[in-house]
């Protein structure tokens, strides 16, 4: 990592009524999103933390803090663009 900089990726989906879901429906995103961050970066992940069940106000509050951070980002760093090529590791998965 340049810098040996420690930065973590962030996603929250949904909603979706839990109550509903198998019992371990995390495991088949948990495994993409494990593979999808080795294929990406080359190593295996520290961590990875998933699993449903966040409610409407802590999505809210990670939606919030992940805003701020991007704004600060954003007013520090110029913009370039997309690397687009990085999409090429995920084809078989990209359906529009």
């Amino acid at each position: 990592m340049p810098g040996n900089s420690r930065e973590y990726w962030l996603c929250v989906i949904g909603p979706t009524n839990g109550t509903q879901l198998p019992s371990d429906a995390d495991i088949p995103m948990h495994m993409l999103v494990k593979t999808g961050f080795e294929k990406m970066t080359g190593h295996k992940p520290d961590m990875c933390s998933t699993g449903w069940g966040i409610t409407e106000q802590q999505k809210d509050q990670i939606i919030e803090i992940r805003e701020r951070k991007t704004s600060e980002s954003e007013s520090q760093e110029p913009k370039g663009q997309p690397d687009k090529s990085i999409l090429t590791v995920f084809e078989e998965h990209i359906h529009d």
